[in-house]
């Protein structure tokens, strides 16, 4: 059986803040399940990390491996992974990252429920506008 594919749930995971550092810019979506060789896990076991963070530094997941990774960094993976799929899930329903809409410069995010963030000149700005909107909703669902 193929892994679970789902480009919006992959979109809501680089919207986040890196899961190690903090830093919202450079997000990608780190797969941490199991998988079979040359395959990827299923999109929901991503977790965020900044380039960095997932590849690149000494620390890195994709250097140290999953459980090594875990300990440096002091993460419940499978835990981070659950509290994800719980937003996630949950706001794909309601409320998830729409279409995109580029001008000269400039980029801004839709909602699904019909939000629009600003006119933001980076990227990633443009993400966290709407990942906060989208935070606010979420906040107001635990109520």
């Amino acid at each position: 059986m193929s892994p679970q594919r789902n480009r919006k749930y992959l979109a809501f995971i680089r919207s986040l803040a890196c899961a190690v550092c903090g830093t919202r810019r450079h997000i990608g979506a780190a797969h941490t399940g199991s998988r079979g060789l040359g395959q990827k896990s299923s999109d929901f076991s991503a977790i965020p990390l900044c380039l960095g963070d997932h590849r690149t530094r000494p620390c890195s997941y994709h250097r140290l491996g999953a459980r090594k990774f875990a300990e440096v960094h002091d993460l419940d993976i499978p835990a981070l992974v659950a509290r994800l799929n719980a937003i996630g899930l949950r706001s794909l329903v309601q409320h998830a990252f729409g279409k995109r809409d580029l001008s000269p410069g400039f980029i801004r995010f839709h909602c699904s429920c019909g939000f629009r963030t600003a006119w933001y000149r980076l990227e990633p700005d443009a993400r966290a506008a709407l990942h906060h909107h989208i935070e606010a909703k979420e906040s107001l669902l635990e109520r």
